[in-house]
């Protein structure tokens, strides 16, 4: 392609960047790639040299997982990219202000550093936040791939609801004390949020952070909140009860409310669904945690299990912006083979039309989605194959390669 572009990929075990990559490489540009995980590269000398003999147009990355998660060769990394010049583009797929590491973030754009950069975000909530340090920041949604759709191909009378969550809890590496206060009330699991607020400030006094954030904390856990748009002006209030702290205290705390915060609701959201929702079969993934300490580690309860969600509707809850919700989780449920029931995003409404994507604000509201649903079981095949079909011609990862293209070649 006459306007081909050489874009270099730093990577660490991002598997929808390299989805990404390969696409941007079937339509023609030039893709490297240089692995940064444990068990890749981590000499800067070596990374310098691989940039330099490829000569990219474009850095592209996902988050900023390599230069935060990298330790000094990450950040030392930035430092050499930044000072050459060298334009880059990142696609974030999860919340840039719960990063554990934002205060790095903050001292990078006081040192002038983004300004020609473009923040990709899967979520269109996430785009102010880097917009107010005056960066450009676009939307660019999850994709799925076409090999992971299951068409359906005969229709079934068994109607069946089933949940998913995109949880951030990772059983194989997830301590076991975290995975039991998520599953745990509402005051067992604030104590572990403060142990765990206070573990990741080693250089501070445990009793004074729980002083500064006690309180706050506490009033955030009063509520739990099944409606995006309410938990958002309710973290935004909790952000602001704690502007008076220690910035790495904040953001510690802000780390948390989006990780094992965001598990706890997602759980208990799940037992008062299954409990009020006629039909529900359950989680593979939550009954398993709860059923047996010793089946965290399977993988038929870390991930969607297609198998388990045949012919019905999945119900999907994903609290704030955790991994790249709310955008995976209709994709990944209507590649499944199932009606997609989420909670509401108004931007879920851009991404698939009204009749592929059903969305609640309440349990009630929920519980009258699944009636209806149950009482049109002859369309329930027909729409499904329907909204697969609008999938795969709007939302792979060569569309999400096109839109970069495009952007490229501005």
């Amino acid at each position: 392609m006459s306007d081909s572009k050489k874009i270099f990929i730093l990577n660490n075990l991002c598997g929808q960047l390299m989805a990404l990559g390969k696409a941007l490489e079937e339509m023609g540009h030039q893709v490297a790639v240089l692995e940064t995980d444990a068990n890749g590269c981590r000499d800067l000398v070596t990374a310098k040299n691989a940039i330099t003999a490829f000569e990219p147009d474009i850095i592209l990355q996902q988050n900023f997982n390599v230069y935060m998660l990298s330790g000094e060769f990450g950040e030392a990394l930035l430092d050499w990219i930044e000072a050459e010049q060298i334009k880059q583009l990142f696609w974030f797929v999860g919340r840039p202000d719960c990063m554990s590491k934002v205060y790095l973030f903050e001292q990078w754009v006081e040192k002038g550093y983004f300004k020609k950069a473009e923040f990709f975000c899967t979520a269109k909530a996430m785009m102010p936040f880097f917009e107010q340090y005056g960066l450009k920041a676009d939307h660019l949604p999850a994709a799925i791939k076409p090999s992971s759709v299951n068409v359906q191909t005969r229709k079934n009378a068994k109607f069946v609801t089933s949940y998913f969550s995109n949880t951030v809890v990772w059983p194989k590496t997830t301590p076991m004390g975290t995975i039991t206060a998520a599953l745990s009330n509402t005051d067992t699991c604030m104590r572990y949020f403060l142990s765990l607020v206070c573990a990741s400030l080693p250089n501070h006094n445990p009793q004074s952070i729980v002083n500064w954030i006690l309180d706050p904390v506490r009033q955030f856990f009063n509520s739990l909140d099944i409606d995006f748009i309410t938990h958002q002006l309710k973290r935004d209030r909790l952000d602001s009860a704690l502007q008076h702290v220690p910035a790495q205290v904040r953001y510690a705390v802000l780390h948390q409310v989006e990780y094992l915060y965001s598990d706890f609701i997602s759980y208990t959201i799940y037992q008062n669904i299954k409990s009020a929702v006629q039909y529900t079969s359950g989680s593979n993934f939550w009954d398993a945690l709860q059923e047996s300490a010793d089946k965290v580690g399977s993988a038929e309860v870390c991930q969607l299990d297609v198998a388990s969600f045949n012919s019905g509707a999945v119900i999907s809850f994903s609290p704030f912006l955790t991994m790249s919700a709310p955008s995976s989780a209709p994709l990944s449920i209507v590649a499944s083979g199932n009606v997609a029931i989420c909670e509401f995003r108004e931007e879920l409404t851009e991404l698939l039309p009204a009749e592929y994507v059903t969305t609640y604000k309440t349990i009630e509201e929920l519980s009258h989605h699944i009636d209806s649903l149950d009482k049109n079981l002859s369309n329930h095949s027909d729409r499904i194959v329907a909204a697969q079909d609008y999938v795969l011609t709007h939302h792979t990862h060569l569309h999400r390669a096109q839109t970069v293209t495009d952007w490229l070649n501005k």
